[in-house]
């Protein structure tokens, strides 16, 4: 009788692995996208590297090693050439003003570099004050083309 449970129960198992088929899973729609990655940003207050999405309208700007934070870009311009970067754009990020009440602060952008050797630059970052006052800081950078996953 032990033997008769026994294989019943190997015949249930056996019909059921060979009747199951072999599904194929969809490939996720993940694609790769050309972005300038600025790393090595020297100087007080400076984001630790920068991604900018060449052909997307956005950057994420990694505050240090953990954290980083998507934003959108707008006015993106690149004159880049075989031998130099040099791009521009500019972008909104909140902030709290004194009056305590959050606003938005214009951050314009302006990268220039050599794609010799060593791949360094500079990094302007002008915060926009007031419609006719913008305050500028100068970084020195390393830059590359890369590619992410979008």
């Amino acid at each position: 009788m032990r033997n008769i449970i026994y294989l019943g129960s190997l015949l249930v198992v056996l019909v059921f692995a060979i009747s199951c088929d072999e599904e194929e899973w969809e490939a996720a729609d993940i694609e790769k996208v050309p972005v300038y990655a600025i790393t090595d940003i020297q100087g007080k207050s400076a984001p630790h590297a920068i991604d900018v999405y060449r052909n997307n309208d956005f950057m994420i700007e990694f505050k240090n090693a953990n954290v980083a934070v998507f934003y959108d870009i707008a006015s993106y311009l690149d004159h880049s050439t075989d031998t130099t970067y040099q791009f521009t754009y500019s972008m909104q990020r909140p902030a709290l003003t004194t009056l305590g009440a959050d606003t938005l602060i214009t951050n314009l952008y302006e990268i220039k570099g050599t794609k010799k050797a060593l791949n360094i630059g500079t990094l302007k970052i002008g915060e926009v004050v007031s419609l006719t006052d913008t305050i500028f800081t100068e970084h020195a950078i390393k830059i590359n083309t890369s590619e992410r996953y979008k």
